[in-house]
């Protein structure tokens, strides 16, 4: 019974943990968004896959 009960206290801890981070990084890529549709009218994505490569936020990775 107590390894069941340790496996489902993991268990939940860490799928909590998943959707905090899960939605967190939800909220800050749609604030982004908002934020730079508010300042230069543009409707922009916060992550996007362009032809050179990646483009999170306003950093671009190029591959």
């Amino acid at each position: 019974m107590y390894k069941i009960n340790g496996f489902l206290k993991g268990f939940f801890t860490t799928l909590s943990l998943f959707f905090c981070l899960a939605f967190g990084i939800y909220g800050v890529a749609k604030s982004y968004e908002n934020t730079v549709y508010t300042a230069f009218g543009a409707k922009k994505s916060a992550i996007a896959f362009t032809d050179d490569g990646l483009r999170i936020l306003d950093f671009e990775i190029k591959f």
